[in-house]
C-alpha cells in the first residue's frame, strides 16, 4: 500500500512538473511588451460583449394649450419609440467584435514568439561569445608558452628575432580580440534584457528552441491572425449588405384633449422606415473592398506557409550541416593535435640546424582556432534558424515548449 501511494505520489508531481511552464517561456510572457499584448486581447474580449447591441428606446412627452375662439383645450401626450436594427448589422457586429478578439489574441501570441526570437537570439550571441572568448584564451596561453619557447631559443642562438616579433603581434592581437568579444558578451545580454524587460541584476533564462514537432501549421500565430483579419473582412462585407437595407422604428403614443365637452383620446401606433437609395451604391462598393481584402488574407496566408515550410527546412539542413562540422573539426583537430605535439617534440630535442621554426607551430595553433570557430558558428547558425522558429509557436495560448 505505501508502495503504490509512493507511486501515485511521485507521479502526480511529474505531472505537475510537466505542467509547469518552461523558465524561458515563462520570462518571456512576463515581458512588458507581451504583458501589454495580454490586455489588449483582454480589452477586445470586453467589446465581445458590447457588440450587436440594441438602440436605447426614446421616449417623448407633449404639454400644450390649444386655443379656439369658444374656449381654450389643454393637452398633452406621450410617445414611445424602439428604433429597430438593420437585418443581419447585429449578427455582422457580433462577428466583426469576435473576429477582432481573435487578431489581438494572435497578435499576442505572435508579439511573445517576436519577444522569445530576440531573446533567444541575444543569449545564442553571448553564449556564442562566450566559446570564442575561451577558445581564444587557450589560443592566447598557448601563444605564450610558445612566445616563452621562442626567447629561450633566441637565448642560446637557436633562433631569430622574427618569430617573437610575430608572435610578439599575435599575442596582441589576441588580447584585442578577446575585449572584442567581452564587449559583444555585455552587449548581447542587455539585448536580452531590453527584449525581456529585466532589470540588470535580475538572473536570465537560459536558452531554448522550438523544434520541428513544436510548429502546427493551424495553431501559427501569423495564420491565426491572417485567418482572423480574413473572417473580420467577412464580417465587414456583412456589414455592408446590412447598411444597403433600410431602417425601421416603431413607435406607439397617447395624447388627450381636455375639452369642456368631455376628453378626447388618441391612441397610435407608427413604423418608419428610411429609403436606402444612396446606400444601396455605396454598400456595393463597400462589399466588393471587403471581397478584396478576404482575397488579399487568403494570397498572404499560402505565403506564409511557404515561409514557415522553407524556415523548417533551413533548420534542418544547418543541423544537418552543425553535425556534419561537429565530426569534420574533431577529426581535424586529432590530426592538428598530434602534429603540434610531434613538432613541440622536435623542437626540444633537436639541435639548432635540426629544430623546425616556431612559426610552424604558430600555424598549427592558428589552424586548430580556426576549425574550433567553424564549428562554433555552425551550431550558432543551427540554434538561430531554431530560434526564429519562435514566431511560429503560440506561447500565450499553446502548451509550455522547453
Amino acid at each position: 500500500m505505501r508502495i503504490a501511494l509512493f507511486i501515485l505520489c511521485g507521479m502526480m508531481a511529474a505531472s505537475r512538473a510537466r505542467a509547469e511552464p518552461a523558465p524561458f517561456v515563462e520570462a518571456v510572457r512576463h515581458a512588458p511588451t507581451v504583458v501589454a499584448a495580454q490586455h489588449r486581447a483582454e480589452a477586445a474580449l470586453a467589446r465581445v460583449s458590447a457588440s450587436g447591441r440594441w438602440a436605447d428606446p426614446e421616449l417623448e412627452g407633449m404639454v400644450a394649450r390649444k386655443e379656439m375662439p369658444m374656449e381654450d383645450m389643454p393637452m398633452w401626450g406621450a410617445s414611445l419609440q424602439q428604433p429597430l436594427p438593420k437585418w443581419g448589422e447585429r449578427g455582422a457586429q457580433r462577428a466583426r467584435a469576435q473576429a477582432q478578439l481573435e487578431m489581438a489574441r494572435a497578435e499576442a501570441d505572435l508579439m511573445a514568439g517576436e519577444a522569445a526570437m530576440e531573446t533567444a537570439r541575444a543569449l545564442l550571441e553571448q553564449d556564442a561569445a562566450r566559446q570564442r572568448t575561451e577558445l581564444l584564451n587557450r589560443v592566447l596561453e598557448r601563444t605564450q608558452r610558445t612566445l616563452a619557447a621562442a626567447e629561450a631559443r633566441l637565448g642560446v642562438g637557436r633562433g631569430g628575432i622574427g618569430e617573437s616579433l610575430a608572435l610578439q603581434s599575435r599575442i596582441t592581437e589576441l588580447r584585442l580580440a578577446i575585449e572584442q568579444e567581452q564587449l559583444r558578451i555585455a552587449n548581447a545580454d542587455a539585448d536580452a534584457r531590453r527584449a525581456l524587460g529585466v532589470r540588470d541584476d535580475a538572473p536570465l533564462p537560459a536558452f531554448a528552441a522550438p523544434g520541428p514537432d513544436d510548429i502546427q501549421l493551424a495553431r501559427a500565430p501569423g495564420m491565426r491572425l491572417l485567418e482572423a483579419q480574413r473572417a473580420e473582412a467577412g464580417a465587414m462585407a456583412a456589414m455592408a449588405r446590412a447598411s444597403a437595407r433600410p431602417m425601421t422604428a416603431i413607435r406607439i403614443g397617447f395624447e388627450r384633449e381636455e375639452a369642456e365637452e368631455g376628453d378626447e383620446d388618441t391612441a397610435a401606433v407608427a413604423l418608419m422606415t428610411e429609403l436606402p437609395w444612396n446606400s444601396r451604391r455605396y454598400a456595393k462598393a463597400d462589399v466588393r473592398a471587403a471581397t478584396a481584402e478576404q482575397a488579399g488574407r487568403e494570397a498572404e496566408a499560402e505565403a506564409l506557409r511557404f515561409r514557415i515550410a522553407s524556415e523548417l527546412a533551413q533548420a534542418s539542413r544547418l543541423e544537418r550541416l552543425a553535425e556534419r562540422t561537429r565530426a569534420s573539426v574533431a577529426e581535424t583537430r586529432h590530426r592538428i593535435d598530434n602534429e603540434y605535439a610531434a613538432l613541440v617534440n622536435a623542437a626540444g630535442s633537436a639541435t639548432m640546424q635540426e629544430s623546425p621554426p616556431i612559426l610552424m607551430l604558430l600555424e598549427l595553433i592558428d589552424r586548430d582556432a580556426e576549425l574550433e570557430m567553424k564549428r562554433i558558428e555552425a551550431e550558432t547558425e543551427a540554434r538561430m534558424a531554431r530560434a526564429d522558429l519562435w514566431p511560429h509557436v503560440p506561447l500565450l495560448t499553446g502548451a509550455p515548449h522547453e
